[in-house]
């Protein structure tokens, strides 16, 4: 039978450890640590043996040490909420697109706008439905830049992890 490798055995303790099986992950991981001590699995192994021991993890620990520990936090609920307000913010632009056409239907009907005759009249039917959609459209684009950067850090955190296991 051929030598697992850090990654294989690191799998394998993981898989033992969500059986239940606390001794067997326990024995995996310190093979892990054996096997190449500088690896990103080892770093890894040593991170849920202190975990599984229930020893304090350090303090100045990174989201990547988790990461690298397989408690990987994918911004979900951050995610949710910058789509959230996009959602919002759409539902904003809408309503005020109806507004404008409510107000602008008034003025067909009436044959002048409730606010007063003219451009003035003009202007207070495009400001108020206007600045709710504008406030809408401005909702979206923080939601959607929101919801990119959450995804680009888990991207990076990713890409660091994958160049971790490389060195």
């Amino acid at each position: 039978m051929s030598e697992q490798t850090p990654s294989q055995l690191f799998d394998a303790a993981r898989a033992a450890e969500r059986e239940g099986q606390q001794d067997e992950a326990i024995r995996l991981y310190r093979k892990v640590i054996e096997a190449d001590a500088s690896s990103f699995e080892a770093a890894a192994a040593r991170r849920n043996l202190a975990r599984l021991n229930g020893e304090e993890i350090a303090a100045g620990s990174t989201s990547l040490d988790a990461a690298q520990a397989g408690e990987v936090n994918d911004y979900a609920t951050g995610r949710a909420v910058a789509s959230l307000i996009a959602f919002i913010g759409w539902v904003l632009v809408a309503l005020g697109a109806i507004g404008m056409l409510v107000e602008f239907g008034a003025f067909s009907q009436s044959g002048g706008f409730r606010y007063g005759p003219g451009f003035p009249g003009l202007i207070a039917v495009l400001l108020i439905p206007g600045g709710v959609v504008i406030t809408g459209l401005f909702a979206v684009l923080g939601g959607q830049v929101a919801r990119a950067l959450f995804d680009t850090a888990l991207a990076s955190r990713r890409v660091a992890a994958l160049l971790a296991r490389r060195d």
